[in-house]
């Protein structure tokens, strides 16, 4: 039944995961992942632990020295209902608008 399955999920408290928290977008997403009653804990796996992420007991932070390879990464959790991707990059970053597309 369509309505007891959203039920029992709204009211889930929630394990997010996500890789590019350090990025403009994804602190703005950190955030507000924090802030939300139904979130139980973020886990944020980046290249290192960045001390621009907010200090709150619902996030974690987990090293991943090589982002193509997650294979070995300890997670606190064995499963996530959500997960996000915030990685990218700025044009000036990047170095031209060519590198940036």
């Amino acid at each position: 039944n369509f309505h007891y399955t959203f039920l029992v999920f709204f009211y889930m408290k929630l394990h997010v995961i996500l890789l590019g928290g350090s990025g403009a977008t994804g602190k703005c997403l950190v955030s507000r992942l924090l802030s939300c009653d139904q979130v139980d804990s973020v886990t944020n796996i980046g290249r290192r632990v960045y001390d621009s992420l907010p200090t709150d007991p619902k996030l974690t932070q987990v090293v991943a020295h090589d982002l193509s390879d997650l294979s070995n990464v300890k997670l606190p959790h064995d499963s996530y209902h959500l997960g996000f991707c915030t990685i990218g990059t700025t044009r000036a970053d990047a170095g031209s608008d060519a590198a940036f597309r």
